[in-house]
């Protein structure tokens, strides 16, 4: 697997950083878990599948900053 990050130009900004705790999750609809034994049988895998509809917002002055990849 390789890395986006230096593919982005310089100066650019790549990602947030910051207190989880500063960020307030919503949840907008129910959610489904199913879980799949079956999918991976031989190998001892487990597939889980998730469904949601949610969305955040950051709740505390300054608690994320933007990251710029440097020059």
């Amino acid at each position: 697997m390789t890395s986006p990050i230096p593919r982005v130009p310089s100066s650019s900004i790549t990602w947030p950083y910051g207190n989880p705790l500063g960020y307030e999750l919503g949840v907008f609809s129910d959610y489904t878990v199913i879980v799949d034994e079956s999918a991976a049988l031989k190998r001892r895998m487990i597939a889980i599948l998730g469904e949601v509809m949610m969305g955040g917002n950051v709740t505390v002055y300054d608690g994320f900053v933007r990251v710029k990849k440097k020059a």
